[in-house]
């Protein structure tokens, strides 16, 4: 059984919690082992200490910290990191006063919308504190959210310090959380998808669509080319119309415009 493997870790569990409470957290580890069928009793038995350690490490109860560790591995964290991110998220919960499941959330989509490789979990957790630290927003309305425009904003090259950066700048202003998403969606995908008619509009103010994707996907280039469009437009809310198409792309590019992008390149640099 697996239990055998990890009853050196009950040692580990406190002394006074009970064989109940031990033996639900094994029922929990062995839910835990199916997402990875492949693994040695050995590396079994050392995930049930890892996930007692962390637990007494972060002041956590254990009960806590396997359905996170589950729901993380499930999400697609490797198990040779998991520990790692699990840090990360717990931090990430109690400094965001959120429970530890929007935490993995939350982290998990970052990183697996952009790829470990090119944002961590400490540095995804850091902007997203970065964000709500800038503008009107909190750990839990980000978590809830940011699956609406992560997916587009990284096919079109826009990293999620500009997202976060953007974020921050349209919640300060009172937009909620929620419209933020839906309108920066609607706004990256305008610009870098639009219709065959929106394209002939775009033609027709002088600005290349190929031109504006590149743009977008440099350094601070989200509101570059949202300046480029209204520079190009005159701030005519009926051309904007037409090259974006709709209300919520032009609710976003007015409001990160409407001071030159002061404010956006102001917390954009505060998240590098």
């Amino acid at each position: 059984r697996n239990g055998m493997l990890i009853a050196g870790a009950a040692v580990a569990y406190f002394a006074y919690k009970s064989i109940r409470e031990f033996s639900k957290f094994e029922k929990g580890m062995n839910e835990v082992f199916t997402l990875v069928p492949n693994m040695s009793q050995k590396a079994m038995g050392a995930m049930g200490d890892q996930a007692l350690a962390l637990a007494k490490k972060m002041g956590v109860l254990p009960e806590e910290v396997v359905p996170a560790l589950y729901q993380a591995l499930s999400a697609g964290v490797p198990a040779s990191n998991v520990f790692t991110f699990m840090e990360t998220a717990i931090k990430a919960s109690k400094a965001g006063v959120v429970d530890m499941k929007t935490a993995v959330d939350a982290l998990s989509t970052v990183t697996n919308t952009y790829g470990i490789a090119n944002i961590s979990t400490a540095r995804a957790a850091d902007m997203m504190f970065e964000t709500v630290k800038m503008g009107k927003t909190t750990f839990g309305e980000l978590a809830a959210t940011l699956y609406n425009v992560l997916p587009i904003a990284n096919a079109a090259g826009v990293g999620f310090e500009q997202i976060s950066a953007a974020t921050a700048a349209m919640t300060s202003k009172g937009v909620p959380t929620a419209q933020v998403m839906t309108q920066l969606k609607a706004a990256i995908q305008s610009i870098i998808a639009p219709s065959t008619r929106s394209a002939k509009w775009f033609a027709k103010y002088g600005l290349n669509v190929k031109e504006l994707g590149r743009v977008m996907a440099g350094p601070g280039g989200l509101v570059k080319s949202m300046n480029m469009i209204k520079v190009a437009t005159n701030g005519d809310m009926q051309a904007m119309r037409k090259l974006l198409g709709s209300v919520e792309a032009i609710s976003a590019v007015l409001t990160l415009t409407s001071d030159g992008g002061r404010q956006f390149n102001t917390v954009l640099a505060g998240m590098t």
